[in-house]
């Protein structure tokens, strides 16, 4: 259903108070007759036809914080959502939160990365590796003919996803 837009909720009240009828304001507009009949209890009601307040709360960052905060997650895309909500103050000075971060991202098609934290190998470890390997080790007493690689199932080595 279309709206009425402040030219046409003009237009139609003087229609009404020409003598028109509800039914042809409607016709005329190419809206239902109850559009019409709501704009005529609003102008009775508040004395202007300029469109009521909408629920929502105001918008806590302006319009060129937004592209910057799209910008600055760009140039480092490691930062995380919090620490862009710290750093960034909002319209008259308010702090924004992590989530208002992350909605201004999502509608730049950006998400918030957290960097990866794994288990850091030294020279040790990977010299310890090196030789395990080259001793066979990890072969045991079975040779590589009965060794089974396979693309059907997968396995994280250095953190637990979840899956079985």
């Amino acid at each position: 259903m279309p709206r009425l837009d402040n030219a046409e909720r003009h237009l139609a009240i003087g229609m009404l108070n020409a003598g028109m009828p509800v039914q042809r304001v409607a016709a005329a507009l190419q809206v239902h007759n109850t559009t019409i009949c709501r704009l005529q209890e609003s102008v009775a009601a508040t004395g202007t036809t300029s469109d009521r307040p909408r629920q929502g709360a105001p918008r806590v960052t302006t319009s060129r914080q937004d592209p910057a905060t799209r910008r600055s997650h760009l140039q480092d895309r490691f930062q995380t959502a919090v620490a862009t909500a710290r750093a960034t103050q909002g319209h008259h000075g308010r702090p924004i939160s992590r989530q208002t971060v992350r909605r201004r991202l999502l509608d730049g098609h950006l998400h918030c990365r957290r960097p990866y934290v794994g288990p850091v190998l030294t020279q040790k470890h990977r010299q310890a590796r090196r030789t395990w390997a080259a001793n066979g080790a990890f072969l045991g007493r079975h040779p590589w003919r009965d060794v089974i690689f396979s693309d059907e199932s997968r396995s994280c080595v250095s953190h637990n996803d979840g899956r079985v």
